[in-house]
């Protein structure tokens, strides 16, 4: 196997590990019907997807004020604290 081949090889797996982990978020978004749980299991997929050590996610309401504020935070940032 050539060098290129084998970090061809590898990206096809990362790739197929990320593809299947948004399919997993896809799943646990859509199992709830309630609002406060969606919003908290789109911006902690998000976070997680993405890698990043903080996600958050506001709404509005038909006046243009903030009505939902999620904070998402790694465990490794939620301890070190």
């Amino acid at each position: 196997m050539t060098r290129d081949s084998a970090a061809l090889r590898q990206r096809v797996e990362v790739l197929q590990n990320r593809i299947s982990d948004l399919c997993g978020a896809i799943l646990r978004i859509s199992a709830s019907l309630e609002l406060d749980a969606v919003l908290r299991e789109i911006v902690d997929s998000a976070r997680a997807l993405t890698d990043a050590d903080y996600g958050c996610i506001t709404t509005i309401d038909e006046e243009g004020r903030p009505e939902h504020f999620i904070i998402s935070a790694s465990q490794q940032t939620n301890t070190a604290g």
